[in-house]
């Protein structure tokens, strides 16, 4: 099976001619939009301009090869959004010759990887209709071989930790040393920061470019850039009202939960905002956060979502931001 990259929701409804518009769609777009939110916050946008610069450092010349780089850090923290959201950059093209090229391939790691799974979405993210193979040394031959005919330029491995540390670890050092043996392409691990210690204790994966990396972290403070990735986030969503997103309180509540990872922020505001299309609201309410938070931290002597700032409150946050 193909993975299938979301076709991300990115725009921002900043009229209220916008926002009316969008809240009149139906129920099961909007839940899209929501689940496929992409914010462009710090953070992420470093990711996206680092492996930029690894894929095509020069954008009028040719793509970087022969390199393992590396996108590392916290779970949650947003590298897959950058992954895939680079990736959508580069649908698949015909050639000159008529031919379909795949400049950049991406490729989820499940937790149990196996060759087969792996090399399977190799194939398919490179343009196989049909993957068949006898072992794993022809798994891991024909998904070069495909690479290559697909002119692919960067091979993505989203969550590599799953195949470094794993009883078939040496089939997939094999595999990725393969990939960037062959001379025309880089293959990027992203994941977490272990992946880094691999690489330390791995030679010949290190000596190919050294593993430039970038590391993605958590905001790291619960202030105006914390504000602004809560407020950007309540822009994007298919309400017909801003919601209580920016509340000094909320954003409080929301920092004690995430310390700064968007993910762990958005695993609330996804199932918060479709509650709130469900019941017909014109915004996520502080009901909504409440009973999401209710059912995540039952064990937490901290009560979250339970009020909202003053007006006065607010404009005391506004003067010292």
């Amino acid at each position: 099976m193909k993975f299938e990259i979301p076709q991300f929701h990115t725009t921002a409804f900043d009229t209220k001619e916008a926002r009316r518009k969008v809240s009149l769609l139906p129920d099961p777009d909007r839940e899209d939009m929501v689940r496929d939110l992409l914010v462009p916050f710090a953070p992420y946008e470093e990711a996206v301009a680092f492996i930029k610069r690894r894929h095509r450092p020069n954008p009028k010349g040719n793509h970087s090869r022969g390199r393992v780089i590396g996108l590392l850090g916290e779970i949650r923290a947003g590298k897959s959004y950058a992954c895939q959201s680079y990736a959508s950059f580069y649908p698949m093209e015909i050639a000159e010759t008529g031919s379909k090229r795949f400049r950049v391939v991406y490729v989820p790691v499940s937790p149990k990887p196996t060759i087969r799974s792996v090399t399977n979405l190799l194939q398919r993210g490179a343009g196989a209709h049909s993957v068949s193979y006898n072992n794993m040394d022809d798994a891991k031959d024909a998904s070069v071989s495909r690479l290559l005919r697909a002119e692919t330029e960067l091979v993505i491995f989203d969550d590599a930790q799953f195949m470094l540390f794993n009883r078939a670890a040496g089939d997939f050092f094999d595999l990725v040393k393969c990939i960037t043996d062959t001379g025309r392409m880089n293959v990027l691990l992203s994941g977490e920061r272990s992946i880094e210690e691999y690489m330390k204790q791995n030679g010949h994966l290190l000596r190919r470019g050294a593993f430039p990396k970038h590391i993605v972290k958590p905001i790291q403070s619960n202030g105006k850039a914390f504000w602004n990735m809560m407020n950007s986030v309540d822009k994007r969503l298919p309400f017909k009202s801003a919601s209580v997103l920016t509340n000094r309180c909320v954003v409080e509540d929301f920092w004690r939960i995430s310390n700064g990872i968007i993910g762990l922020v958005m695993n609330i505001v996804v199932d918060a905002a479709i509650m709130a299309i469900a019941d017909g609201s014109d915004s996520i309410e502080l009901k909504h956060l409440k009973a999401e938070a209710d059912d995540r931290f039952q064990d937490d002597t901290y009560k979250y979502f339970t009020r909202l700032s003053s007006e006065d409150e607010e404009a005391s946050l506004c003067e010292t931001a």
